[in-house]
């Protein structure tokens, strides 16, 4: 396996990066985690719906926001934020 870190200032991307380049290596099947100190798990989620469908969760309909849930829940990605560790 391979650990890699991104680091950095605040607000310079890395959150972007890494949701984009996590997101791509598990529609290849490869397992992705994602620890975020500053941003929750409903915004990462929702950045990977907009991400999928191209457009903001709340104009692409409910049944399409519940297929494109489905499918991330099928890709090997999980992440965790500050609460998960207090």
């Amino acid at each position: 396996g391979e650990l890699t870190l991104l680091s950095g200032l605040t607000s310079v991307g890395k959150t972007t990066f890494g949701k984009i380049l996590m997101h791509d290596f598990a529609i290849q099947g490869f397992g992705s985690l994602i620890v975020s100190f500053e941003t929750r798990p409903t915004k990462l989620l929702k950045d990977l719906l907009h991400l999928r469908l191209g457009i903001e969760p709340k104009e692409a309909g409910k049944n399409r926001v519940i297929e494109e849930l489905e499918r991330l829940d099928e890709l090997p990605i999980r992440w965790y934020d500050q609460k998960t560790f207090e």
